[in-house]
């Protein structure tokens, strides 16, 4: 599956230096009558070619990946029953039942979000920063400083954020776990509850959880959407000083048209 990944990115930067081969290659040949069309016609064939290729292997990391990520899932809630099977009579006694159980499935789906993120969003990005700065060298060294000065800024501040983000992530975790344990609790034990006529106070204590975690959820994801807000401004800035330069080189006829067409950002 890594491998599969891998490959697709690096064909993701081969398809663009495809596109500057072959707009190279239209205004060469435009340029001169008695030129022959061959060149255009290979690179207009092998860019299609490529990026058959690039899907059919991201196709093929997730046939792969879907074994890897589906067993390591099944292996968490394996260990981690055993584990709270293992646990005295006092230790249930204290804690709510539901909260267990449910601490169990976001453990799991946790492993398989992480690993689902993992291979398929910070590997090829990961392996884009290598692959593009590759790209960016080929263009020119300056457009290949100003990349990688981009890319380290843009990791060293969301470097410095992602430790606030956590601990608002841990937090709402916790506040879900709490809430939704309450309630399969009160339900498992509903009769002693209407025996009791305990009804309004379990909903108004209830009540205070769900508000604990509306709370808890609501400042977590005002972080992020913060976060993205600042991610913005600077892509939009690293996209800014890429074509500025661009343009700058091209005007002063060190890269081509080709080139130009190539670094720009596709998103």
């Amino acid at each position: 599956a890594i491998a599969f990944v891998l490959l697709a990115t690096a064909l993701g930067s081969a398809a663009q230096y495809t596109i500057k081969l072959l707009i190279d290659a239209t205004q060469q040949t435009l340029a001169d009558p008695h030129a022959s069309y061959s060149r255009i016609w290979l690179w207009g064939l092998m860019y299609p070619a490529v990026v058959f290729v690039r899907n059919w292997c991201w196709r093929g990391s997730g046939f792969c990946g879907m074994r890897w990520l589906t067993g390591a899932e099944s292996n968490t809630y394996r260990v981690l029953f055993a584990h709270l099977t293992g646990h005295s009579a006092s230790f249930f006694q204290s804690r709510f039942a539901g909260a267990l159980s449910n601490k169990i499935s976001n453990a799991a789906s946790g492993v398989l979000q992480l690993l689902a993120t993992s291979l398929w969003q910070f590997l090829p990005l990961l392996a884009g920063f290598v692959t593009n700065a590759v790209i960016a060298y080929l263009a020119h060294p300056l457009i290949a400083a100003i990349f990688i000065g981009w890319v380290i800024v843009l990791v060293g501040i969301n470097a410095l954020l992602m430790g606030r983000l956590s601990r608002l992530s841990i937090a709402t975790a916790e506040a879900s776990s709490d809430l939704k344990g309450k309630i399969v609790d009160t339900s498992t034990n509903i009769s002693a509850v209407q025996q009791f006529a305990q009804v309004l106070y379990e909903q108004s204590f209830v009540s205070g959880f769900i508000d604990g975690y509306r709370r808890k959820h609501l400042k977590s994801w005002r972080a992020g959407e913060w976060v993205l807000v600042l991610n913005n401004v600077l892509v939009i800035s690293f996209i800014v000083s890429i074509v500025g330069s661009a343009l700058y080189l091209m005007q002063r006829q060190q890269i081509t048209v080709g080139t130009v067409a190539m670094i720009l950002p596709s998103r």
